[in-house]
This record gives C-alpha cells, sequence and structure tokens, in this order.
C-alpha cells in the first residue's frame, strides 16, 4: 500500500494531468465493460437451453480434380455388396448449456434418390432414451431424444449410397426456448473480438506499476472466449475436406468388411 502510495505521490503530475485522467479513465472503463459482458454472460447461460450439433459427412470417392482415372468405374464394397457413391454420415447433438433438455426431436432427411444401407444410435450412456420414428418418406426418420442432461450427447450414423450427398438434411426442433450452436467456421465476430482484446492488452501497459496486474485480468477475463476460437479453428480444420484419402488400415466391427476397388 506504502509502494502504490510513493508511486502516486511521484507521478501525481502525469497522474492528474489530461493524459493521465484519460488513459486510466479509458482502461478501467474497458475492463469494467469486459467484466460486465462475462458476468452477464455466464448469467444468460444459466437461463437458456443450449444444444451444439455437429455434422459430419465422408465420401468415398476419387477427387474430381484427379483426370487421370475414370471416378465413373469407381467403386466401393461393403459387406460383399458395391456401391458406386457410398458415403458415411454422421451427426451430434451435446447439451452444452446448464439444464437438462426434455423431448428434442431431430428430423434426418434423405432424398429419395439415396439408399440407406445402415443407420446407428448411440448415446453417451445407456439411460438415454432416443426413439425412431417413421415420416411420409421412406428416407425421412424422426429421432425422439427423451432427455438430455447438461454435458450429456448423442450421436446418430448412416452409411448411405447417394451422389448428391449435400442434400442431406439434419433439422432440430420441438423444443421452444433453446439455441442451437451448429458447427461452423469461425465467424468474423471472432476476429473483431480478438482485435479489441489485444488493443485492451496493449492499452493497459500504458498504466505504470498496475499495467502488468491489468494485463494478467484481461488475459484471465478473456480466457473462455479465446479457448471457444482455438476449438472452433481445430475443429474446422479437422473436417476442412468431405474427400478422403485412405492409406491405412480402417477400424470396423468383426462381422463387416469393405474394399474400395478401381473398375477397369
Amino acid at each position: 500500500m506504502q509502494n502504490v502510495q510513493g508511486w502516486i505521490i511521484e507521478n501525481k503530475d502525469w497522474l492528474f494531468s489530461g493524459a493521465g485522467i484519460f488513459v486510466v479513465t479509458t482502461v478501467f472503463s474497458i475492463i469494467s465493460i469486459i467484466v460486465t459482458l462475462v458476468l452477464k454472460s455466464r448469467s444468460d447461460k444459466k437461463a437458456i437451453k443450449k444444444l451444439q450439433v455437429l455434422e459430419d459427412l465422408v465420401k468415398f470417392e476419387l477427387p474430381n480434380a484427379d483426370e487421370q482415372f475414370d471416378s465413373k468405374a469407381f467403386s466401393v464394397s461393403y459387406k460383399n455388396e458395391s456401391y458406386r457413391h457410398l458415403c458415411h454420415y454422421s451427426v451430434s447433438l451435446k447439451n452444452t448449456g446448464s439444464v437438462a433438455i426434455e423431448k428434442q426431436n431431430l428430423l434426418l432427411s434423405i432424398p429419395e434418390t439415396g439408399k440407406i444401407i445402415e443407420r446407428n444410435t448411440k448415446g453417451c450412456h445407456s439411460s438415454i432414451e432416443i426413439k425412431e420414428q417413421p415420416t411420409s418418406l421412406e428416407n425421412d426418420k424422426l429421432y425422439v431424444i427423451d432427455r438430455l442432461e447438461a454435458d450429456e450427447e448423442i450421436s446418430i450414423t448412416l452409411l448411405v449410397d447417394l451422389e448428391d450427398s449435400h442434400l442431406i438434411e439434419c433439422t432440430p426442433r420441438g423444443v421452444d426456448g433453446i439455441e442451437y450452436v451448429y458447427n461452423k467456421p469461425t465467424s468474423s465476430n471472432d476476429m473483431e473480438v480478438l482485435i479489441f482484446l489485444l488493443a485492451v492488452f496493449i492499452m493497459v501497459d500504458m498504466v505504470p506499476f498496475v499495467g502488468s496486474g491489468l494485463q494478467a485480468l484481461v488475459v484471465v477475463v478473456s480466457s473462455p472466449r479465446l479457448i471457444k476460437i482455438a476449438l472452433s479453428l481445430l475443429n474446422n480444420q479437422k473436417n476442412r475436406d468431405n474427400v478422403v484419402n485412405i492409406s491405412g488400415g480402417i477400424k470396423m466391427a468383426e462381422d463387416s468388411n469393405i474394399s474400395i476397388e478401381q473398375q477397369r
């Protein structure tokens, strides 16, 4: 405390000058805004339901840009059956809020031209009840999740023979007052937040004596958003391409077999 008082006495001319008052007022105003937004965000999270929807699509096919091979002659064999446009589609639902979600519906729409080979559903534990209900369209299925507690998740996977696999649609519905979060690239809003935090980090260093402490406070307050942005970038890097090149073994069930061949 004496050190602070001594510093104030030694720098009172700068501290009470127009520049000093402006810098100190600006820095503390920015920090108070950040703290207020973080507290409000945490309060809002407790009040709303939030469901994360992650989709993934793997197509077993030759790259379109490779003209050295005839892609029309390419086929994939699964359980001794050959398919021209085999793809693996999966969607996972995770309760990222703090309250349970009840009676969540998920409609999976597959074009009529597609042939569904297998469907599988799996919860993070056996107590999660997932009901499958038919619709007016043969390839469409409505899944009803009875109850999903915080941090619980379920996954639905399909093996489909479908040329226009981008037409597969996943539509969550049936719950009011819920926020759906989809796997999307880092938005411009995230970049704006990064630039803003960097500017604040640099500005607080201008405040003598307490600059380092204020920088540490900025890092602590902004760390949840920084982690969220980093995870989003990593996830999108993993799912950058829908086409995969297989160069090693494939893990499968003991009673299954798959082979990829180039027909001539």
